[in-house]
């Protein structure tokens, strides 16, 4: 986002939204939008400002330019513009803080394995052996040097530190459980990597299998040293183009018989290796065989046997993780629904009923549920209930999230997100009701048509659909599509057991309702915020408007921000005024303003008019009880 990441100076007095500076992982194990990474730099230079001596914002100040450089991937001009940040950030830190942990590591991570100098990482793990944010490193730095028992150590600490959610462990143990005696297995990622190294070697499980990560197998020293140990020639690797591919066939056409697996996560480094038709799926790898190989009884040998899946079924834990590790369930999809095939063939019903609920589940959180119940009816000749049927609401957030507006009615206090209109979007997939589907989806295509603002294909691709975008709200829908969200959660919610009211209707608010609310039951009052006006006596805003042309993040929102941003009104709303215009129950009309509206557009009694959607249009729900 060109214009995002040209703004830095934001408006921050040590409090943005109420809230302090947060800690900025990296994008491995948690993923931010850019906007996010921009506020958390701000934040952190204003505590440096403060005290230059303060490591820990040295840290977060880098690590949060370093993600902003990732994510500018494919931008030539912002990764050079961050990677000079970076740079300019570790030489200032190393100069204040040389004797910290974090001086030190930032110095090894902004210079990385192939340049780095590891006296900069080992100092910093002098300096606080216990600091795990070095671990990963570490755990690299001994595998590649081939330090076998310093290797075990760190994986251990790994582990008990708790780096990898256990959703990624069991992932992990299982896919090392299924492996041949003796085998080499290629990881394709750091995560996959790690959960295998720390499950080998902390709880000593499959120490006969060696883990090779395929970027880290271009390493001529380490790839040296693998080949000796395996009593193979060396194998060169030249980066010309297909010399990758070149090494990694050498590795599978091994002349020793050793047996090779390719984690289903690696097989994208495979593809142009001309070896496709020589892998074979066994359940979360492939195994590499120029014979023919009985795969679906190793399919079925290791969902019956081997893995231990519970996990997938109800996890009891939790880590800010979670959202890398829901990227791993959907690799068990692809072996799942072959053996589901078979179990379907072989008329083992009572097989094929349980491992169909976990298809579904795992198919309906990662958005794959409508191409999974193709291949299910496929595999079965029958026609799978797609009706609009009943999803397992949180009839106690639901309840929560509301306000009591007047006798019998009560509203949200946040815009409807990006994550429950997906759900609502979800559930007419499951049910195929294709020409509701056409009315509800959104058209991402709207914000192309923002010409004046910069560059609008990161929210086209990925506005709808990223981890990082799920408590946003959803935009660029009709007015028709919102009163059909409303309509199924009204069905939704009258469905379920627990429910505090026999009968309720969730609806777009009049605008009169709508006014009430923004206003917190208050006359004469012009925006209903704190003490009615846009800034706060700091000079902060209190809404994402577009109050400086010239400056599109003076607010601290470029497009949308989350839904729980700012500060509540004195009902307990978020954002009535700005993020997103509303619409009510008369069709083409909006209130509040949006991110992109002058401030004179988003006064309460202001209306805006729309034609249809559009990126600064969204709304709230009203639920009005029917029968308590």
């Amino acid at each position: 986002m060109k214009s995002i990441l040209l703004i830095i100076n934001v408006c921050i007095t040590g409090i943005l939204f109420g809230q302090e500076p947060q800690t900025v992982h990296s994008i491995v194990k948690e993923r931010q939008e850019a906007e996010w990474y921009v506020t958390q730099a701000s934040l952190w230079k204003k505590e440096i400002e403060a005290n230059p001596k303060n490591a820990n914002a040295w840290y977060n100040y880098y690590s949060a330019n370093r993600q902003l450089r990732n994510v500018s991937f494919g931008n030539k001009e912002k990764e050079m513009e961050y990677s000079k940040n970076c740079n300019q950030i570790v030489k200032d830190a190393y100069q204040e803080v040389p004797e910290s942990f974090e001086a030190n590591h930032m110095k090894w991570w902004n210079e990385g394995f192939e340049t780095g100098e590891i006296k900069f990482l080992m100092k910093a793990h002098e300096i606080n052996p216990n600091d795990s944010r070095a671990f990963g490193d570490l755990i690299i730095h001994y595998e590649t040097s081939r330090q076998i028992e310093k290797m075990k150590d760190i994986s251990t600490k790994m582990f008990e530190a708790n780096e990898l959610p256990n959703a990624i462990l069991n992932w992990g143990y299982n896919a090392l459980s299924e492996l041949e005696q003796g085998a080499v297995v290629f990881t394709g990622g750091d995560n996959d990597t790690y959960a295998m190294w720390i499950v080998q070697n902390a709880k000593n499980f499959r120490t006969d299998v060696r883990i090779v990560n395929t970027y880290l197998i271009a390493l001529d020293d380490y790839r040296k040293k693998i080949t000796e140990e395996l009593g193979m020639p060396e194998i060169s690797y030249k980066p010309e183009e297909g010399g990758k591919e070149k090494m990694l066939k050498a590795f599978l056409n091994n002349e020793q018989g050793i047996p090779i697996h390719i984690a289903i996560s690696a097989i994208r480094e495979f593809e142009k290796a001309d070896v496709m038709d020589d892998l074979y799926l066994t359940g979360l790898t492939y195994q590499y065989s120029k014979e023919s190989i009985d795969n679906i009884s190793l399919i079925q040998r290791n969902y019956e046997k081997r893995y231990l899946i519970d996990y997938l079924k109800e996890r009891f834990s939790t880590s800010i993780s979670d959202a890398v590790a829901d990227r791993f369930e959907p690799l068990y999809l692809p072996s799942m629904l072959k053996l589901y095939k078979h179990y379907a063939k072989s008329e083992e019903t009572t097989k094929m009923n349980s491992l169909e609920k976990l298809i579904i589940s795992i198919s309906e959180k990662s958005g794959q549920q409508s191409e999974v119940y193709d291949v299910l009816e496929n595999c079965t000749g029958q026609t799978i209930d797609r009706t609009f049927s009943t999803m397992l609401l949180d009839i106690r957030s639901i309840e929560k999230e509301l306000v009591e507006l007047s006798s019998n009615i009560f509203i949200s206090k946040y815009e409807v997100t990006n994550e429950n209109y997906t759900r609502f979007i979800n559930n007419v997939l499951r049910s195929r009701e294709v020409d509701l589907y056409n009315q509800i989806v959104y058209d991402s295509s709207q914000w192309s048509n923002l010409n004046d603002i910069g560059d609008n294909d990161p929210m086209v691709n990925m506005y709808h659909w990223h981890p990082a975008y799920v408590d946003y709200p959803v935009v660029n829908i009709s007015h028709e599509a919102a009163k059909a969200y409303c309509a199924w959660l009204t069905q939704q919610y009258n469905k379920q057991r627990k429910r505090n009211y026999e009968e309720v209707l969730f609806r777009l608010p009049t605008e009169e309702e709508w006014m009430k609310a923004a206003s917190s039951n208050q006359s004469d009052v012009v925006y209903g915020l704190q003490g009615d006006k846009l800034q706060n006596e700091k000079g902060c805003y209190l809404s994402n408007l577009n109050p400086e042309k010239e400056n599109q993040l003076a607010d601290g929102g470029f497009y949308t921000v989350k839904v729980e941003s700012y500060c509540a009104n004195d009902l307990g709303l978020f954002n009535t005024i700005g993020n997103v215009a509303e619409m009510i129950d008369m069709p083409g009309v909006a209130k509040g303003g949006s991110w992109y509206n002058d401030p004179k557009e988003a006064k309460i009694k202001s209306q805006l008019r729309y034609k249809g959607p559009d990126p600064g249009i969204g709304f709230r729900v009203v639920m009005e009880v029917v029968k308590k």
